[in-house]
């Protein structure tokens, strides 16, 4: 570990688009001002899960951390010798900080739809967030027209016009999940065909 950053990057972790887009920001600008990295809603998680506002760990650079708001992420740094405290989500002195070099967390294996089977068709263009008919509180989010599924938080659904995970009564009235209650497993909402079954 060299100035807090690792000195490889895990293999797995260096074939993705937001890693790359990482890697051109190695140190904080004069400034520190955070950069905003596109499409890359992937860093927007921790050990948890997904969340699409918050602050989590850079992958491998202590002195750093991701901002996320609504899926866009943003690499912002610490000041000069503190270190990202993943425990209480700010810029700490070091030793109040466990940092070791982390990995960034994948969408769970049955949601992750393999580069050699991606479905093409839940992709509406090679990048952006879609909704999925009938499963309100999920969206694809797609890179090179492969589809990753993402859940949103409790009680939000996904909303395409904003492209990001909403309240009901922001959708327009007459989307079918204008009245998705995500608090069931398995809920009914009412669509222009009569009734459709949908999951959270």
């Amino acid at each position: 570990m060299v100035n807090g950053q690792e000195d490889d990057v895990p293999a797995e972790e260096a074939e993705t688009k937001c890693v790359a887009a990482l890697r051109r920001y190695p140190s904080p600008p004069p400034t520190y001002t955070a950069s905003k990295l596109f499409n890359c809603p992937e860093l927007c998680r921790n050990s948890s899960g997904h969340f699409s506002t918050g602050q989590f760990p850079h992958p491998w650079d202590c002195n750093a951390f991701i901002n996320c708001y609504h899926d866009e992420a943003y690499v912002a740094w610490c000041q000069p010798n503190l270190k990202f405290n993943e425990n209480n989500m700010e810029c700490d002195w070091p030793q109040n900080v466990n940092c070791s070099a982390r990995r960034i967390a994948r969408p769970d294996t049955d949601d992750w739809i393999p580069p050699q089977g991606c479905r093409v068709e839940l992709c509406k263009e090679p990048v952006g967030r879609f909704e999925i008919p009938g499963r309100c509180g999920r969206f694809v989010n797609c890179w090179d027209k492969c589809a990753y599924v993402m859940k949103c938080p409790n009680r939000l659904v996904f909303n395409e016009g904003k492209k990001y995970c909403d309240y009901t009564y922001g959708l327009p009235a007459e989307h079918e999940c204008r009245h998705f209650n995500s608090s069931n497993s398995s809920v009914t909402a009412e669509a222009h065909e009569g009734r459709i079954k949908v999951w959270p």
